[in-house]
């Protein structure tokens, strides 16, 4: 399935005092799309976008 121009999620989260962002691809890819998170990450905004 394809959402052209809004086929990408832009994360951001809080993990050990740190804030960190990144930008997954719908699945299967290209691209990151796929990620394990650790204990103890907290998400604070997901927003569907275009290209990363």
């Amino acid at each position: 399935m394809e959402f052209p121009g809004e086929d990408h999620i832009q994360l951001t989260w809080t993990y050990n005092g740190g804030t960190f962002e990144d930008c997954l691809h719908y699945n299967p890819g290209p691209g990151d799309y796929k990620w394990n998170f650790v204990s103890g990450v907290t998400f604070t905004k997901a927003v569907w976008r275009g290209e990363c």
